[in-house]
């Protein structure tokens, strides 16, 4: 009787996680991979590109809102890439001088996207924030973020 006790006791548990909260998102992300530039000219800032790509079967009935990597809200661009059920999100971190024309006063760095105080804590190196049918969702991506060679324009 005990036996069944516990059985049932973990049935019942094993029930609820795969009611509560456990869904599948309608893509797969084959890869995320930054690029570091620096502009070739004093004053032409640097950033950071980002590319999750991502695989979908079908036509993409979600939309993706917000990515956050670490404290920065990114709103990505959905992209169709050239294989068919691929697709592209691509963002981009830059950072400027804001008082270019006097060479000799201290630069105020401008950045887009800023840090956010309120950023969602998670775990992984990026957090998707989309939408299917109206319901939000998330998904996260643990593995790293791949980093290609920087770019150094001329």
């Amino acid at each position: 009787m005990r036996y069944v006790m516990y059985l049932a006791f973990a049935l019942s548990f094993s029930s609820c996680a795969l009611f509560m909260g456990s869904h599948r998102a309608p893509f797969k992300i084959e890869d995320a991979s930054s690029r570091k530039w620096y502009a070739g000219v004093a004053g032409g800032g640097m950033g950071i590109n980002y590319h999750f790509v991502l695989k979908v079967k079908g036509e993409p009935d979600f939309q993706v809102d917000t990515v956050w990597i670490g404290k920065r809200p990114f709103r990505p661009q959905l992209i169709p890439m050239e294989e068919e059920g691929y697709y592209k999100l691509a963002m981009s971190y830059n950072k400027r001088p804001e008082n270019i024309e006097d060479p000799q006063s201290e630069w105020r760095w401008h950045e887009t996207p800023t840090e956010a105080a309120n950023a969602p804590e998670f775990e992984g190196s990026a957090m998707l924030i989309y939408r299917v049918g109206g319901e939000r969702k998330t998904a996260i991506y643990k593995k790293e973020i791949r980093e290609a060679e920087p770019l150094n324009y001329p």
